[in-house]
């Protein structure tokens, strides 16, 4: 009879086993998805912090013209190759 008990305490042993054995890799299998994901989101993260600050500098930029209205036009004036009266112009030539 102890041979039979034996017998039943080694296969209820060794089930035991295999089953904290598939629950280790599962856990295993998830911590390594999840760490995955972890790193995309990151990725997302550092991509959309990186598209705010650009937002953010057109928008300072933007509010500096409309503080500045008299400043940008003279600005865009110059860029349209206009010059206030008195001033003198050169052009440089190649």
């Amino acid at each position: 009879m102890k041979k039979n008990e034996t017998s039943k305490k080694k296969k209820t042993s060794l089930l035991v086993r295999i089953a904290l054995l598939i629950f280790a890799v599962y856990i295993v299998v998830m911590l390594i998805q999840l760490q995955l994901e972890i790193n995309d989101k990151q990725a997302l993260i550092n991509e959309m912090s990186d598209t705010i600050t650009d937002t953010q500098r057109q928008n300072d930029d933007l509010q500096h013209k409309l503080d500045n209205p008299d400043q940008y036009l003279d600005q865009q004036a110059r860029d349209e190759g206009y010059v206030h009266p008195g001033d003198d112009v050169y052009k440089e030539i190649p």
